[in-house]
């Protein structure tokens, strides 16, 4: 494996233990060095979009993220029942964290997958991996509240976009777009007007369409006070309402600025413009 699979840090948190979905969570060091692999394979493999939040904490998106990884890696089927029943025993987690150290069958099962490793690719590639990722950190938060700021991908899509501090939800549409889609766009995703006027007069590779067409992939932008909040949808449109993931939301209620990853249904009456990326 590349030398990108090794973590950022100066000093090597050791395997000392199992690791078992419990109440509250495991955490420690030694689980953030394990996050920071898990995304390194992701990336080595070109599924970047399947990164997992780096925050000590072995909940369950890192142990189904350690459960991909471990299928990329070459593992077997026991080794990865045992991921998926929440175990990440210190044999596996070593693995994970030096594939160089995998066995020859481990090897072989890699390659068997290779086919299957780019049907999921294409599969969840483009559009659908900006979605997908926007999915993965659904109930990432504003840390601290009200600031515009906090853990990834919050700072991040920002920084994406030279900006820091500012409101974020069109920043983490564009991100996801741009960086994790791998989509060619000019538009300034940062200011909602930006892809309504760029959507209505067809450039930037951005489309306006009815809402009732929405579908998995596209934009959509919204009135609070002005056209100001920006999301992606997530699933077809059905009884007049879009279905979402937005960026600095709200989970009580539909304030545009709540801080929060968050799903939502929308009505079509709260809908600026829906624009398809794309031909």
């Amino acid at each position: 494996m590349p030398t990108a699979t090794k973590p950022r840090t100066s000093h090597r948190a050791e395997v000392h233990r199992d690791l078992h979905l419990v109440s509250p969570l495991l955490q420690g060091p030694d689980v953030r060095e394990l996050q920071q692999h898990l995304n390194a394979l992701a990336a080595h493999y070109e599924f970047p979009w399947r990164r997992v939040q780096v925050d000590g904490d072995y909940g369950r998106r890192t142990k189904r993220e350690a459960h991909f990884a471990g299928w990329l890696i070459g593992l077997n089927g026991e080794r990865l029942h045992a991921i998926e029943t929440g175990r990440i025993s210190e044999p596996v987690q070593h693995l994970l964290r030096n594939p160089a150290d995998r066995s020859e069958q481990d090897h072989e099962r890699e390659a068997a997958r290779k086919g299957k490793r780019r049907h999921l690719r294409e599969e969840h590639s483009g559009m659908k991996a900006a979605v997908e990722f926007m999915l993965q950190h659904v109930g990432v938060n504003e840390d601290p509240a009200d600031s515009n700021h906090g853990p990834f991908p919050i700072d991040a899509c920002q920084a994406f976009f030279g900006l820091s501090g500012v409101p974020w939800c069109g920043c983490l549409a564009g991100y996801a777009i741009k960086k994790i889609g791998g989509i060619d766009s000019d538009c300034w995703f940062p200011y909602a007007g930006s892809i309504r006027q760029d959507a209505i007069a067809g450039r930037n590779n951005l489309h306006d369409i009815n809402p009732a067409d929405a579908d998995i992939g596209c934009i959509a932008t919204f009135f609070s006070g002005g056209d100001d909040h920006v999301g992606l949808i997530r699933g077809k449109s059905r009884n007049n309402m879009v279905l979402t993931v937005e960026g600095n939301t709200s989970s009580a209620t539909r304030d545009a600025d709540g801080g929060i990853i968050e799903t939502k249904e929308r009505s079509f009456d709260e809908v600026t413009c829906v624009a398809r990326v794309g031909g």
